[in-house]
């Protein structure tokens, strides 16, 4: 057109016989039809246009239908998961009342046997320790779920908090025949601020499945650890980690620990009580201290749970006990025991060896030179 734009012509033509001349020529019409091309080609615009918002939506609501098939799923398995639960909750809890009310009428028709009475009252006394846990749990997880479940953060003592789950857990473990060891290295901040109920809870909870798990004569460690922490000088990193050489648990499982209700398909575990509440609260837990949680097992070589805690240090709180520079040697059948002690004795100034056995003992003695060394005389 006169504007230098493209327009759409139609040409049409033909050869015809002129009447006047007698002679073929060329006849023709052109049209201008640029308007109805243009509507055409805007319809086959708008046509591949709604064709890709189809396919849009229908991509939208297939990506819809699976994610509801999904949670439906999902529905299914935790209605599956909390059926268990209550299945497992009502064999758990029959078991301590059962417990409690044997022993009680067996008391009450032995009032006059002191020690029958006082061994009823000790079992009485821990089924209904080990049901008051199952009731906590419960109560602990309807909190979390309500969001309800808070942290009431104020000044601790590890040395305290470390204590405290000793004395608890050293019973069960004699109890079993297992060994228990702790080990404190690298600790330069004993007082922190931190929720020392909820953090014995998480110990316990690690502690107690280790030994729920681990079979007689095994063993559980604790170590307790520190180092600077990224968030900067008003904090320290701590770590925790709990070990045990029990039954383990499989890759699979291990995917899915810190799930509500959740509880590894086996025998063995099958047979052990439990609401599968526990790992789940623990996680809950150390993730409202902004914490991390790692596990890493083998089935029938153990496991291992490492919680890293970010703690603000309590200013003021007194500087490091720091002893003269004495020599000393320690000497014990277990290596590492052997160097988390040394370790910890240096810390605080003191030169400290160690040694594995009486022989080796002696040769570090006598290698020093400051100590004359007898031989005993033979028993005649």
């Amino acid at each position: 057109d006169g504007n230098g734009n493209w327009r759409w012509i139609l040409v049409k033509g033909q050869k015809a016989i002129n009447p006047l001349t007698h002679k073929a020529e060329r006849a023709g019409i052109v049209i201008d039809n640029h308007a109805r091309k243009q509507e055409a080609l805007d319809t086959l615009q708008r046509a591949a246009e709604l064709e890709a918002q189809v396919q849009t939506r229908t991509a939208e609501l297939a990506a819809r239908n699976a994610e509801l098939l999904k949670s439906q799923q999902e529905a299914l398995e935790a209605t599956r998961a909390k059926s268990e639960f209550l299945s497992n909750m009502s064999h758990d809890i029959r078991t301590p009342m059962n417990a409690i009310v044997g022993m009680t009428a067996i008391a009450a028709a032995n009032v006059e046997d002191p020690d029958r009475v006082r061994a009823c009252l000790r079992k009485i006394s821990l089924s209904s320790k080990h049901l008051l846990g199952l009731i906590n749990d419960v109560l602990d997880m309807s909190k979390i779920e309500s969001g309800k479940l808070t942290l009431n953060i104020d000044a601790i003592s590890l040395r305290e908090t470390v204590d405290s789950i000793v004395s608890i857990i050293q019973p069960q473990v004699k109890a079993k025949k297992q060994t228990f060891d702790i080990f404190i290295r690298d600790i330069d901040r004993e007082n922190v601020y931190c929720d020392s109920v909820r953090l014995n809870q998480v110990l316990l909870n690690l502690l107690s499945n280790a030994l729920k798990f681990t079979p007689e004569e095994g063993s559980i460690t604790m170590t307790v650890s520190q180092e600077a922490s990224p968030r900067g000088d008003g904090y320290v990193r701590t770590h925790f980690i709990v070990e045990d050489t029990g039954i383990g648990m499989s890759e699979e499982f291990q995917k899915r620990i810190f799930e509500s209700f959740a509880r590894e398909d086996s025998h063995r575990v099958q047979r052990t009580e439990g609401t599968g509440l526990g790992m789940a609260i623990t996680k809950y837990i150390v993730d409202m201290m902004q914490g991390t949680i790692q596990v890493s097992s083998r089935v029938n070589e153990g496991s291992r749970f490492h919680v890293t805690l970010d703690l603000q240090v309590v200013e003021g709180a007194g500087e490091p006990m720091q002893l003269p520079a004495w020599d000393m040697l320690v000497v014990d059948d277990d290596e590492q025991l052997c160097t988390s002690a040394a370790e910890n004795l240096c810390q605080i100034g003191v030169n400290a060896q160690w040694a594995t056995g009486g022989a080796q003992a002696l040769a570090v003695v006598r290698e020093d030179g400051r100590i004359a060394v007898r031989e005993a005389e033979p028993w005649v």
